[in-house]
């Protein structure tokens, strides 16, 4: 498929654009460029859309209340600012209030062209829809890997949320080619250890030469001294909250390949990522000042002691 194809797929397909919508582009100068072309599509319909620059400093810090509001007031957002904005408060009241989401973070042509965008999102949906009702009820989930990963989590109450890469009704949230399901465990509830042998996708590090070693104890992670550990300690600071394991989501996209861009690692089939920080804008109650994902490969997958995801493949 030609970049100009995928666009479309993007702004048409997955974000399902209707004539006479009201968009809204939110990027940055590092993205401006990939955002004028989507613009341009954009305004090639009947639709009315706005650009709006905005610097984010890390994954998860509120916009300013000019982009905020702007967001208020669309029908669809497309978030491509470097840092992504999914889990503010701002992406959530827009969605709240019924705007579509395509969260799209430090996207460029290499990402919208990929292979990860050959997906078939109308079939991944229908497997995300299963596997969520599948695990709902659930209360226990366990993710071991050969590299040394054991961890707990406890999700009692929790609601799975279906990432697809689609937005098909309002309020929908969606980071294509990321196809991805994910859920926020019980805060302070997770134990045991996170061997992080895929990526860390921010720019200071993105794919591991290395694996990093999380500690968890009572759902609060601290770092085993490593090459990163100095930055990422920079990053938690001394606020509690931002240490905590607030999300865990699996991929889907078959087409998808570990390669330190976010929207693909996390997607990936045969992964599955931990996010660790803010959490309440996807079923959790932990708010905090930064979102951190940490992507591990070959996951053995266990719910309330059962394994269901092993080898790359649902054992349903």
């Amino acid at each position: 498929m030609t970049l100009n194809s995928n666009i479309q797929k993007l702004i048409y397909e997955c974000g399902q654009l209707k004539k006479s919508e009201k968009v809204v582009v939110v990027c940055d100068s590092i993205t401006r460029g990939i955002a004028n072309e989507i613009v341009e599509y954009i305004n090639r319909s009947d639709s009315h859309c706005v650009l709006l620059e905005e610097s984010i400093e890390i994954h998860g810090h509120e916009p300013t209340d000019k982009v905020a509001d702007a967001m208020l007031g669309a029908d669809l957002i497309f978030g491509m600012t470097s840092f992504s904005m999914a889990h503010t408060i701002a992406r959530k009241s827009a969605t709240d209030k019924g705007a579509r989401y395509l969260s799209l973070p430090d996207y460029t042509t290499e990402v919208i062209n990929s292979e990860a965008f050959q997906a078939d999102f109308f079939k991944i949906n229908k497997l995300c829809e299963k596997v969520c009702k599948l695990l709902s009820n659930k209360k226990i989930i366990t993710v071991e890997t050969d590299s040394g990963t054991c961890i707990t989590m406890n999700i009692n109450g929790r609601q799975w949320n279906n990432a697809s890469g689609l937005l098909l009704s309002a309020g929908s949230l969606g980071s294509p080619p990321d196809s991805e399901i994910n859920i926020a465990p019980v805060e302070f509830d997770s134990q045991g250890v996170i061997v992080v042998d895929g990526s860390i996708p921010i720019p200071e590090i993105g794919l591991l030469k290395s694996p990093e070693v999380l500690i968890v104890q009572n759902g609060l992670v601290n770092v085993e001294k490593s090459d990163f550990s100095n930055l990422l300690n920079r990053i938690f600071g001394q606020n509690s909250k931002n240490r905590v394991v607030g999300e865990f989501g699996i991929g889907f996209n078959p087409y998808a390949k570990l390669c330190g861009r976010m929207l693909e690692d996390e997607g990936s089939l045969g992964t599955c990522h931990f996010g660790v920080g803010s959490n309440s804008t996807i079923g959790g109650k932990n708010s905090a000042d930064s979102h951190i994902d940490f992507v591990i490969k070959d996951p053995i997958i266990s719910a309330d002691n059962r394994i269901v995801f092993k080898n790359g493949n649902w054992l349903f």
